[in-house]
């Protein structure tokens, strides 16, 4: 069963914004993680229970309770993953129009292409929706 709540869940838009802070938040949980003694990571990793959400997992369709939420002009456009999973691992999604999750970096891809750059958009459009492809028998 899902730990998620209604009210914990919150679907907005991408900017550059909020990937630069996704950016500084990475930045200063490593420099944390640096100058940790070797007690304390031991002692966190036992007290560390943050896992994944199942029914956010890439792949699989947004759970119906979730549907509602978003609205028709966020479809097949880049969300801030909603997961508290993954906001140290600077994650974006794309929902298509069935509702299923890809979840893709934002980091820059190639040292060249940010999240929001067109060249990342019109690819992850591509992969995001399913073109209807004729079925031949060869």
């Amino acid at each position: 069963m899902s730990t998620l709540t209604l009210l914990e869940v919150q679907f907005t838009l991408l900017t550059s914004r909020q990937i630069q802070e996704q950016e500084r938040e990475v930045l200063l949980a490593n420099d944390k993680r640096r100058k940790k003694t070797f007690k304390e990571e031991e002692a966190e990793e036992f007290s560390k229970d943050l896992k994944a959400n199942p029914d956010l997992e890439q792949g699989k369709t947004l759970p119906e309770y979730l549907q509602g939420d978003v609205p028709d002009s966020y479809k097949c456009r880049p969300l801030v993953d909603p997961d508290p999973y993954y906001d140290d691992k600077n994650t974006f999604i794309i929902l298509d129009q069935n509702y299923v999750i890809y979840r893709f970096s934002a980091t820059r891809a190639l040292y060249l292409f940010g999240a929001l750059n067109i060249v990342r958009r019109i690819a992850s459009r591509v992969l995001v929706h399913s073109y209807p492809l004729p079925q031949t028998v060869l």
